[in-house]
């Protein structure tokens, strides 16, 4: 009996060292619902698992190719019979400038004096203008392209070529020469021409061209001037007079 408590004993021991060895509380078997602490085994680290994220792959898109427009063939003028291109046409005068007529015949007639000049080279490139100042009529004749710029700065008599117009009495002839005699409503009144002595263009490029080349003609037109029967044209006595003629 003694030696079977032993024996009891050991196997008690035994079993406890090896429940003690493989982890387990003995203690917990033998007072399960005791009162003594229970020990917590710290459960076995758990391994981390990595979970692959997939990956988004982004379609490359190709940027569109933008083809350059078609580059048209510039148009070429018009070719004469002869094969070469026309030249533009050169642009068309206005009518008036400043109260001022274009010349557009190579006659000019005044019906207020009566008086028709033949001016050919004057056509389309002078302006005739005419002007009643307490009765003393003029008619004057200016170079276009310094007419017109000269308005546009503020000057109005750039480009004048010569004047004719009636007074009272008879002109001087310093700056003015007289140019004989007509009736105007049954009045006579005296003519006289006169021609500008200051600088009447725009010492500039085309602009004084333009004018040196109507002015050589001033003086020549000016003396082609003829009156109408009805206006009983007398040519002045004066030597330094410059007379037209009549019908």
């Amino acid at each position: 009996m003694k030696h079977a408590k032993k024996a009891a004993a050991v196997c008690a021991a035994a079993l406890t060292l090896s429940l003690s060895l493989t982890g387990c509380n003995p203690l917990r078997f033998i007072f399960p619902f005791g009162g003594q602490p229970q020990e917590t085994t710290a459960p076995a680290p758990t391994q981390a698992v990595t979970i692959p994220v997939p990956t988004t792959v982004v379609p490359t898109v190709a940027a569109p190719v933008t083809q350059a427009p078609a580059t048209e063939k510039p148009t070429e003028a018009p070719k004469t019979e002869q094969g070469s291109q026309q030249s533009s046409p050169k642009a068309t005068p206005e009518k008036t400038i400043g109260g001022a007529k274009l010349v557009e015949t190579p006659d000019y007639t005044d019906d207020v004096l009566g008086v028709t000049f033949h001016m050919p080279e004057w056509q389309n490139r002078v302006y005739a203008k005419t002007d009643n100042y307490d009765g003393k009529y003029s008619l004057s004749f200016y170079e276009g392209s310094n007419l017109a710029r000269g308005l546009e700065d503020g000057y109005d008599g750039m480009g004048m070529l010569f004047t004719l117009y009636v007074d009272s009495a008879q002109a001087s002839g310093d700056i003015t020469y007289p140019a004989g005699t007509i009736e105007i409503g049954g009045e006579k009144v005296y003519l006289t021409y006169f021609k500008p002595t200051d600088v009447r263009f725009y010492p500039e490029g085309t602009l004084q061209e333009n004018y040196q080349e109507m002015y050589q003609h001033q003086r020549e037109y000016f003396e082609t001037g003829v009156f109408r029967a009805a206006m009983h044209y007398q040519p002045s006595a004066a030597t330094y007079a410059v007379n037209l003629t009549s019908e």
